[in-house]
C-alpha cells in the first residue's frame, strides 16, 4: 500500500475544486515546501545528462500533447470527484487522488517543456 501525503491529498482535492470552478488554494500554495538541505543539487556527471529536447519535440508537446493531457486532467478529475464517495468507503481516497489527479496533473504541468525521457509508466 502506498502512503499519500497529506499535502498531495490537499493538492488533489484542489485542484479537483479548481477544474470545477471552485479554487480555495493558490498554486503556489501548492509548490512543494520540502527543506532546501533535502533538495540540494548534486552535480551530474557529463556522460549522464540528457540532452536538451529539440525544436521538433517542443513544438509536438506544446501542440498535441499539453492540450491531450490537460483533458486527461480534467477527465481524472472529474472521474476522481464522481467516485469519491466509493474510494471513501474503500479507505483509498489518496490513492484514487494521486493516480487520477495528481500524475497527470505534473505530467501536463511540471514537466519540462520537450522532456519525454523521465516519462514512468503510469
Amino acid at each position: 500500500m502506498q502512503v499519500i501525503s497529506l499535502k498531495r491529498y490537499m493538492g488533489a482535492l484542489a485542484l479537483a475544486l479548481a477544474m470545477g470552478g471552485l479554487s480555495l488554494v493558490s498554486p503556489a500554495a501548492l509548490a512543494d515546501s520540502t527543506p532546501a538541505s533535502t533538495t540540494a543539487a548534486q552535480p551530474v556527471p557529463e556522460s549522464t545528462r540528457a540532452a536538451p529536447p529539440s525544436a521538433g519535440a517542443m513544438a509536438f508537446d506544446a501542440v498535441v500533447v499539453r492540450p491531450v493531457s490537460f483533458v486527461g486532467t480534467v477527465l481524472g478529475s472529474a472521474i476522481f470527484v464522481a467516485s469519491l464517495p466509493f474510494s471513501a468507503l474503500g479507505g483509498n481516497v489518496g490513492e484514487a487522488g494521486h493516480q487520477l489527479v495528481v500524475v497527470p496533473g505534473e505530467f501536463t504541468f511540471d514537466r519540462p517543456l520537450g522532456n519525454f525521457a523521465d516519462m514512468a509508466p503510469y
